[in-house]
């Protein structure tokens, strides 16, 4: 469930349409009770996609040894508790051969900055953030050393240059 930031039934199925093969896992987040019937029906649009597996939201570091072995890239929300976020930044420390990278979609970097403070992000790759004052906002206070921003909600089958408008 994305709760709006992120449409990613969306993009899981333009993904899979560039490779047909390529497995998609995603965990689910602990929501309120009020949440509940939109996850599950998101849920079940998600699991329609082929190749998508939906995880449980809470994970061992045994399940996370199995859930990324063979990844090439793995995704972590900035909803996920800091402690999974650390777990992940260590498997991917000792070995974990994919790219990880830390997706920020929230204002909490500005409204509540100890809260992504607290996310130990040095074992990442970089991080995708939702805009442009976000991703200075990393850098400026030296969370992390990449990071880009990705406007995930632009869908480039429909918003794209457009020649003949000279847009």
């Amino acid at each position: 469930y994305d709760k709006g930031f992120l449409n990613l039934l969306e993009i899981f199925t333009n993904v899979r349409r560039r490779d047909p093969h390529l497995k998609i896992r995603f965990q689910t987040q602990v929501l309120p009770d009020r949440d509940l019937k939109h996850q599950l029906d998101y849920l079940t649009r998600l699991y329609a996609v082929p190749g998508v597996t939906v995880l449980p939201s809470q994970v061992s570091p045994r399940q996370i040894e199995e859930m990324y072995d063979g990844a090439d890239l793995v995704l972590v929300h900035e909803w996920n508790p800091p402690e999974l976020v650390a777990a992940i930044g260590r498997h991917r420390r000792r070995g974990g051969d994919y790219v990880l990278l830390f997706h920020d979609t929230h204002h909490r970097a500005v409204s509540d900055p100890g809260a992504i403070r607290s996310f130990a992000l040095e074992d990442y790759d970089g991080v995708l953030a939702f805009g442009a004052c976000l991703r200075e906002r990393y850098l400026a206070a030296g969370w992390a050393d990449r990071v880009w921003t990705w406007h995930e909600a632009a869908d480039t089958t429909v918003f794209r240059p457009q020649p003949e408008s000279g847009i």
